[in-house]
């Protein structure tokens, strides 16, 4: 099947991505190395025994000898790399078709900024943006990645919350969540960053809605019944109602901890202490 394809479908970006590494210059590899740290608070450390079971799904139980490991072998040519980042990104890139774009994402995000996956020309793997500078972009770019089930974790804790504390201190906790402490500028400034990513998580809510739309589409067609369908509908908006508040909740202490108390922060960001702690934002710095 790959018989003119040696590293499988995505054959051509593997091969231009081989070829970008052996140009860059040792100062570019110390940006590609400093970029990590960044890389793994907002897109997570790889999963490579998901990944390798997804692989082997995809492209058969011999994917590692018959793909990947020719992949690797490229890089023995490759003078100054970093390894461990570059064989990660090259195996990705091989089996990209296999991962979900978070999982591609873990694995490319070091080099996201310095050869977007755009700059591979065609191919079959999905873009990826540099990783955010700031924890509350970090954030954002972590609940794209959360799947179904997760997404429901998040209102379920927040309703529950919401009904232990009430509404009262959970009103408190947000506006304290300001950043007029921080002055002017940079107040302007956060807000406007903020904002723009508000807009992101409206983004993540309909992709939601979409999803729970596509479960709950065959039971209407099973049970043809018209209130069943409304009712549903009803309750899908309404999750997402709860959804967005949650995430928009979490992302404004994200922005302000600094000049919040502890317990306020944590009311606002526990329904998402579970999934998305906030020490796995944070970039580790070097020891």
């Amino acid at each position: 099947m790959f018989s003119k394809q040696e590293y499988g479908p995505n054959t051509a970006q593997v091969r231009r991505f081989v070829d970008r590494l052996r140009a860059l210059t040792p100062t570019e590899w110390e940006q590609v190395r400093a970029a990590e740290p960044r890389a793994r608070a907002a897109y997570g450390r790889p999963e490579w025994t998901e990944i390798q079971v997804s692989a082997e799904q995809e492209y058969g139980r011999d994917c590692q000898e018959r793909l990947l490991a020719p992949a690797t072998n490229r890089l023995d040519f490759v003078a100054g790399l970093d390894w461990h980042l570059a064989s990660s990104a090259v195996m990705a890139l091989v089996v990209c078709e296999a991962l979900t774009p978070a999982q591609f994402a873990a694995c490319y995000g070091p080099f996201a900024d310095l050869i977007p996956v755009e700059s591979l020309g065609k191919g079959k793997a999905p873009s990826v943006s540099g990783p955010p500078e700031t924890i509350w972009g970090r954030f954002v770019t972590r609940v794209h990645a959360l799947e179904g089930p997760e997404w429901q974790q998040v209102v379920r804790t927040a309703l529950a919350l919401q009904d232990a504390v009430g509404v009262e201190a959970t009103d408190a906790a947000l506006d304290a969540a300001s950043f007029e402490k921080a002055g002017t500028d940079e107040a302007e400034c956060r807000a406007e960053e903020v904002n723009a990513l508000l807009e992101s998580i409206d983004s993540v809510g309909q992709e939601y809605v979409g999803r729970l739309h596509g479960t709950l589409k065959g039971v209407e067609r099973w049970i043809k019944r018209d209130d069943f369908a409304d009712s549903h509908r009803s309750w899908i908006e309404a999750e997402l109602d709860n959804f967005k508040t949650a995430a928009a909740r979490a992302l404004f202490a994200l922005a302000a901890r600094e000049y919040m108390r502890p317990h306020q922060f944590a009311l606002l960001y526990l329904p998402f202490a579970g999934l998305i702690p906030v020490e796995s934002l944070e970039v580790e710095r070097p020891g």
